[in-house]
């Protein structure tokens, strides 16, 4: 198994890391958050991660609601690998091909919990058609629950991306660590949503 991580870091340290966050994502589960099905913390320990902190600031679970009036919804989560903040990009396409998109997230500081202010700007029909077809090409959505990191690579303090599509009756739900492992195939389509999102790209793939 390889472990991308600070080589020199005392081996119980990282034990204890990955077991934090195994236990912070089955909490998130326990305690009913809802952002996401039961199934998906099922499996490794970062899936569903972002729940309760999307929850508490008034996000609504899309695989109840599923996409409501709009053709299609797509929610992004960005969380920072050593906890200190998170981004969501949420993009809502309309049947007449126009759509919306707001980016939100909190900053976490020692003493305080700090909310950005949203961001909220119409999207062009050719703005989505350019995202969906760059989705089509990811072949992000094939699969209900799809892991973009190797099963046999456990990637610690990298930025975690979740990724969410709720259409008519349907729902999938993607994930990878984005701030170690950029899947050639899906980075193309990662860096539109961030720069749609007015997410700044910093070193180690970093969007903040």
């Amino acid at each position: 198994m390889k472990v991308a991580t600070n080589p020199i870091r005392p081996f119980f340290s990282l034990c204890a890391l990955v077991l934090a966050l195994t236990l912070t994502s089955q909490s998130n589960a326990r305690e009913g958050c809802g952002l996401y099905p039961e199934e998906t913390y099922e499996y490794f320990w970062s899936m569903g991660f972002s729940a309760c902190p999307l929850k508490r600031l008034g996000q609504r679970p899309l695989w109840r609601n599923f996409a409501g009036k709009d053709k299609k919804v797509m929610r992004f989560v960005f969380t920072e690998g050593h906890g200190h903040f998170f981004r969501y990009v949420l993009i809502r396409e309309k049947f007449d091909g126009t759509g919306k998109i707001e980016t939100g997230g909190v900053d976490y500081h020692r003493d305080s919990t700090d909310p950005i202010p949203i961001r909220r700007s119409p999207l062009t029909a050719q703005q989505l058609t350019k995202l969906n077809a760059l989705a089509t090409q990811a072949k992000i959505w094939e699969f209900p629950i799809e892991h973009w990191d190797s099963k046999d690579d456990v990637f610690v303090d990298c930025q975690l991306l979740e990724m969410e599509m709720a259409a008519d009756k349907d729902y999938r739900y993607s994930q990878v660590t984005i701030g170690c492992n950029q899947p050639e195939q899906l980075m193309p389509f990662v860096d539109e949503v961030a720069r749609l999102g007015g997410l700044t790209n910093a070193n180690w793939q970093i969007f903040q």
